[in-house]
């Protein structure tokens, strides 16, 4: 199970959209100079559909995109969250996720597409008439 640790609304992560950012933890990739050290263990609240939906009930349209920051160790839930994410009904929104992988894994809900800006690779899942994006380091 997803667990956050906290979360924000941010104007950079996520180009041209007001980003509801949850930072999840629990991180496997250990990464040289991680500037997140406090999310490599399994800590915080669990993130399920029902505090997914409180928090978009809690900013309303006023977000346009929520941003899954992490959740390297459990790919499938990030995926069925985002699936939630498209299904909902209490704001449309986009749907990104930052993770530290370099290959990710093959994801069934979503047609994937891959293209190159600055410093990562952002992948674009796109179910009409939504899309979620997500930008990987490389």
């Amino acid at each position: 199970m997803l667990r956050y640790v906290d979360y924000d609304i941010v104007f950079q992560e996520i180009p041209d959209e007001v980003t509801l950012a949850i930072n999840l933890s629990n991180c496997p990739n250990r990464c040289k100079g991680c500037h997140s050290p406090h999310l490599l263990e399994n800590v915080g609240e669990s993130l399920t559909e029902e505090s997914l939906g409180h928090l978009l009930q809690k900013y309303g349209k006023a977000v346009t995109c929520v941003c899954f920051m992490g959740g390297d160790a459990e790919p499938f839930e990030v995926e069925r969250l985002a699936g939630f994410l498209h299904r909902q009904s209490i704001a449309l929104v986009k749907v990104g996720w930052y993770s530290g992988k370099n290959e990710l894994h093959k994801f069934r809900l979503f047609q994937i597409n891959i293209l190159s800006w600055l410093c990562f690779r952002l992948i674009v899942f796109t179910v009409l008439p939504c899309t979620v994006v997500i930008p990987v380091f490389i």
